[in-house]
């Protein structure tokens, strides 16, 4: 519509946790460092109030005790009217630099010693923050539309133990459409990574510090609509590992429970979260090894009133003079029935010839001599001789046949023997 008024919030964030390696690496330099970093959130913030004069701003610091908001300030309004023009600066950006800075020397010198133990609580800065923005949306007027997004500017490392308070203010700034944007100054921060990638955000991690205010302003400060017309650094591959719950690590493979999501990084019969009870689970498909062939005689015998195959393996038996025996019990099935239609087959040949020798017909004479039909006799006693030998060549196969089986049982039988003699 024509009469909505487009309003941008922004919230920064600003680690000040004095055990950030980038302010420990330089002991003399590290005061430098600091004043530094504060100059380029202050001219940040100053850089995103002159965009449109209706533009909103926060600042809340964060370390390893507590997170606050240092702008706006508790007397907003009375700081506003007597804040006074200064070598020709706009009121609105004194008052803002007077503020950053007298709250941020307030909370320094109300903090503890540092803990080099604790981390960041930058899960509760950005739960405050959404509060914030929450509560600006609600306070709205009528026709004015509210852009809201965070920035967090951060030297310190990741933190897996607030792995849950991250994912609740991911998914909660995603609902709400509010963008979270990260400005790494040190480390590749994984879990903010996917904050910035689930809530449509920018993560930079800035190649040199010196230049921090000039990524800022050129990252950070256009609204996410005209981040899509200008030329910005290419994305970075998510890590999007999860954290166990038991050790805080962010691990690649783990047990999910089915009733919370909770992350394990191994099995545990309860889930500690919400004390769940879950089945031992079984032991992992094996891939089942390949067994060498061995050489050897297969005895199957298929007795009446079963129906499996009862099988006798004789294993390490050599034939001289044979094939290598067969260790299938189904193709030593078919060899056994292959022998006996073998035997069968001669049987009925040997049927068959000896029809044609006892074919012919007996006459008697006076003086025994040959009758008229003999000469039939006479053509049949020629092949008597080729029967004869294929009957005996039948009977050698046999022979051979029997010998062979009885000498592999008998090597088997005593391979046994040794067997249990030696155990």
């Amino acid at each position: 519509m024509a009469d909505t008024i487009e309003t941008s919030l922004l919230v920064i964030v600003f680690d000040i946790n004095p055990t950030q390696r980038i302010l420990i690496n330089e002991p003399h330099k590290e005061g430098q460092k600091f004043t530094h970093c504060v100059d380029a959130v202050t001219a940040f913030a100053n850089s995103h109030l002159m965009l449109k004069p209706r533009n909103k701003l926060a600042v809340i610091t964060s370390d390893a005790e507590t997170s606050q908001f240092i702008y706006p300030g508790s007397d907003e309004g009375e700081s506003l009217l007597s804040a006074r023009q200064r070598d020709g600066q706009y009121e609105l950006f004194t008052h803002v630099e007077r503020t950053i800075r007298g709250n941020l020397q307030s909370v320094i010198m109300s903090s503890k010693p540092p803990d080099p133990t604790k981390e960041t609580l930058l899960a509760g800065a950005f739960a405050m923050a959404l509060c914030y923005i929450n509560r600006q949306e609600i306070e709205k007027p009528v026709g004015e539309k509210l852009n809201s997004r965070i920035l967090a500017i951060t030297g310190s490392s990741d933190s897996a133990s607030q792995y849950m308070n991250y994912m609740n203010v991911f998914f909660t700034a995603q609902k709400q459409n509010v963008i979270i944007d990260i400005c790494s100054l040190d480390h590749d921060l994984g879990l903010l990574q996917q904050g910035c990638d689930i809530s449509g955000g920018l993560y930079l991690r800035i190649p040199q510090f010196q230049g921090l205010l000039q990524y800022l302003l050129w990252v950070f400060l256009p609204e996410p609509p005209i981040r899509k017309k200008l030329l910005l650094p290419p994305p970075v591959k998510v890590d999007y590992r999860a954290s166990c719950f038991c050790h805080r690590q962010l691990i690649d493979i783990g047990y999910v429970c089915s009733v919370c999501l909770s992350i394990f990084c191994r099995f545990s019969p309860i889930c500690t979260t919400c004390h769940a009870v879950f089945k031992t689970p079984g032991p992992l498909p094996t891939k089942p090894k390949k067994k060498k062939q061995k050489l050897g005689l297969e005895i199957v015998s298929r007795p009446e009133g079963k129906d499996e195959l009862q099988r006798l393996e004789i294993l390490d038996i050599n034939w001289e003079g044979h094939s290598p025996a067969i260790s299938d019990p189904v193709k030593m099935y078919h060899r056994q029935n292959m022998s006996l239609a073998i035997a069968f087959v001669a049987i009925i040949l040997c049927f068959h010839m000896m029809e044609n020798i006892v074919n012919g017909q007996v006459t008697f004479s006076r003086d025994w001599t040959p009758g008229k039909r003999a000469g039939y006799m006479a053509d049949n006693e020629c092949s008597i001789k080729p029967v004869s030998s294929l009957c005996q060549m039948l009977l050698n196969e046999i022979r051979v046949f029997a010998s062979c089986e009885a000498r592999s049982i008998s090597n088997y039988i005593q391979q046994k023997t040794s067997d249990q003699n030696r155990r």
